[in-house]
């Protein structure tokens, strides 16, 4: 989700930190993304092999405004950990990671892609981030 998310504050105009850090025993065993992961990253150009685990325990949570979490376990978890639950947003994305099929990854990606658009637009004020031209002709040449 963080990759995701970095781009998307990128093409809005914004130049702001976004880390990515797991709650579970697993996020403190050394390794990085599955396979199928950086393969259903890499539809959409992203290249998140070089992804590597860390657990929220090897940070300051104090230092940061806003906690971007996947599932309703993951919040709990950091609720316990302290986090104020006025600084977090709950993505509710399926986690893929148990099952280990390629197919469970692809609809994940795409609901990463949503919920990622919907942080930008509530968090990011418009009137900051980069206007594009979307306008277009009906008319036929």
């Amino acid at each position: 989700m963080a990759a995701v998310l970095k781009i998307y504050l990128k093409n809005a105009g914004y130049d702001v930190v976004v880390e990515s850090a797991g709650v579970l025993e697993s996020a403190k065993q050394d390794g990085g993304a599955s396979k199928f992961a950086i393969v259903a990253a890499s539809v959409i150009g992203l290249d998140v092999s070089c992804h590597k685990r860390r657990h929220i325990n090897s940070l300051n949570l104090d230092d940061y405004d806003l906690f971007v979490c996947a599932t309703d376990e993951i919040a709990f978890k950091l609720v316990e950990a302290g986090v104020d639950r006025n600084k977090m947003f709950n993505a509710h994305v399926k986690n893929p990671w148990p099952l280990q099929f390629q197919q469970d990854y692809e609809p994940t990606m795409i609901a990463i892609l949503g919920a990622m658009y919907k942080v930008v637009a509530r968090y990011f004020p418009a009137r900051r981030r980069k206007l594009f031209d979307t306008s277009f002709s009906t008319e036929r040449r």
